[in-house]
């Protein structure tokens, strides 16, 4: 989860205009707020880490040690030739680096679902990839396996759309049947054609996403989503070209 963290983080710096050693005192803050709690640390140890996060590179010591000794939010820390964050200034460091939290400056991998399984460009089934690759990579099981059951659906549907096909899943009222419902439908039409796997795929990918959303007793963990791939990846491809979006 740390890495995540700091990859997020050192991009959202990246994107920043701010000076060296406004970007020393932010990592400064940074690694005060981390799990291992690395309130001091000394201008050499920030300089190699403005080096490793490839945020400036050839940093002179010593002209950062005199500028962060000089920055209003840094005082002196307990070790010889350390820094530390003010503790006066922690509060408006914290509620100013918030903003690297919202949604749209986190990093996010493609660890479930990558950009190279085409969703034809649309806004909101990329909101839907993203969610499903940032809430497993942040750890959030139950909403990952909803997401991917939730993509699914959807892209079902569009297959079905797209076949002009579209009423063969709506009830007597006109409203579009549950996804249960879509499961049996394809049983008994030839309109959309799946794969061999991609039933048995859809049924386990229902199972894991209804017991993460309605179960009283359950909650999916890394492991029960790591299950449903390469199924899962293999699956979205299909419906994604099923429902030409590929």
């Amino acid at each position: 989860m740390s890495n995540a963290r700091r990859r997020e983080f050192i991009a959202y710096l990246a994107a920043q205009e701010l000076t060296e050693v406004d970007v020393a005192v932010a990592l400064l803050w940074f690694e005060s707020h981390e799990d291992h709690h690395q309130s001091e640390l000394t201008g050499r140890q920030l300089a190699d880490l403005l080096a490793a996060d490839r945020l400036r590179a050839n940093v002179n010591v010593s002209r950062l040690g005199a500028k962060l000794a000089r920055h209003a939010d840094v005082v002196r820390g307990r070790a010889a030739g350390t820094f530390r964050i003010r503790a006066g200034s922690d509060r408006v460091l914290s509620e100013r680096f918030q903003a690297h939290r919202r949604a749209e400056n986190i990093f996010v991998s493609e660890t479930i679902l990558p950009t190279s399984i085409p969703l034809g460009g649309r806004k909101h089934l990329e909101a839907l990839r993203r969610e499903i690759n940032g809430t497993y990579e942040y750890g959030f099981y139950n909403s990952c396996a909803v997401m991917c059951r939730r993509l699914a659906e959807i892209l079902l549907i569009e297959a079905f759309n797209s076949a002009g096909q579209i009423d063969l899943i709506r009830d007597v009222k006109g409203n579009l049947i549950t996804f249960g419902d879509i499961l049996l439908a394809l049983g008994g039409q030839s309109v959309v054609k799946l794969s061999r796997g991609a039933p048995k795929a859809l049924d386990r990918l229902k199972q894991t996403g209804d017991g993460a959303a309605h179960s009283r007793h359950y909650n999916a963990s890394r492991n029960d989503i790591d299950d449903l791939n390469p199924s899962f990846r293999q699956l979205i491809a299909e419906l994604s070209a099923l429902a030409k979006l590929s």
